[in-house]
């Protein structure tokens, strides 16, 4: 949980120092927010990114891991909101010099690599963002194909304890 939160934290904290201060798009949801919905109606990108995601939550909950992943995304999705409405209100406080730097690509470097270090928090908490979910359902024996090599010795599967010379076979990913 504590991944999690720091997750959810970090990239509302890239995206708050970062995106909101030179209306960079973000990718997925928040960025349809950003530019989109909050340009030409004034929502709030917190608030559309929060209302946006049920949908993708409910098909995330069908397709992708039912009430560990629905409570856990639920969490990042949440604490994300809730620093994005108020990190940009918060740090201009508390920050001598803000927005820190003044080149928008710098701006957007950074931006990815603080919102990519909050990712990859919550995915090891084993969390999504929402906007970010896999477009088709994820499959148990999925993972180990992408993580393993088949090494196989004529047709059986390789012990490692077995004497017997190895033969590597290359096979395609699955789609």
């Amino acid at each position: 949980m504590l991944l999690l939160t720091l997750g959810a934290l970090v990239a509302a904290l890239g995206f708050s120092l970062f995106q909101v201060p030179y209306n960079i798009a973000a990718g997925g949801v928040s960025g349809i927010g950003g530019i989109i919905v909050n340009h030409f109606t004034g929502v709030s990108v917190s608030l559309f990114y929060l209302l946006a995601n049920i949908p993708l939550l409910l098909l995330g909950f069908f397709y992708l891991g039912r009430w560990r992943f629905l409570l856990t995304t639920v969490i990042a999705v949440v604490l994300f909101s809730v620093g994005t409405e108020y990190f940009p209100s918060i740090l201009p406080q508390y920050m001598s010099e803000y927005p820190i730097t003044d080149n928008v690509l710098l701006a957007a470097i950074y931006a990815g690599l603080i919102g990519g270090i909050g990712g990859a928090l919550i995915y090891a908490a084993g969390a999504t963002l929402a906007h970010r979910h896999r477009a088709r359902p994820h499959h148990p024996d999925q993972d180990r194909h992408l993580a393993e090599p088949d090494l196989s010795l004529r047709g059986r599967r390789y012990h490692p304890h077995s004497r017997h010379r190895l033969r590597l076979e290359h096979r395609p990913l699955p789609c």
